[in-house]
């Protein structure tokens, strides 16, 4: 839900027309959401990727992306993809935390 507001008083910050087009493409590239299935267990995610925080600050628009997987490779895969697109945009990367691959256990009670 997108909601807009009439803001008096200080100046707020503001991109350019072209600013606000290259932040929609690139947020239009960015993967976002499931991106696979476990493949012997359909019915749950494997990897995943979330377009969380997005923030206009002084030094430009930040935009926190969250990757998660059960398989490494396939988490080093969809990082490399969110930073490729990021760099194709002409934007900069930075990994702060990463959540370490889990492989569900199916014998756990909670997942009976």
């Amino acid at each position: 839900m997108l909601t807009l507001n009439e803001i008096s008083g200080e100046p707020v910050l503001a991109i350019s027309p072209a600013e606000t087009q290259a932040a929609i493409r690139l947020l239009m590239a960015l993967p976002h959401g499931v991106t696979s299935m476990f493949a012997d267990m359909p019915a749950f995610v494997e990897t995943s990727n979330n377009i969380g925080v997005m923030e206009l600050k002084e030094d430009g628009l930040s935009v926190v992306s969250t990757n998660r997987s059960a398989v490494f490779s396939r988490l080093d895969e969809i990082t490399r993809r969110v930073e490729t697109v990021a760099w194709l945009a002409g934007a900069k990367t930075e990994r702060t935390k990463m959540f370490p691959p889990w492989q569900p256990n199916m014998e756990s009670p909670l997942l009976k």
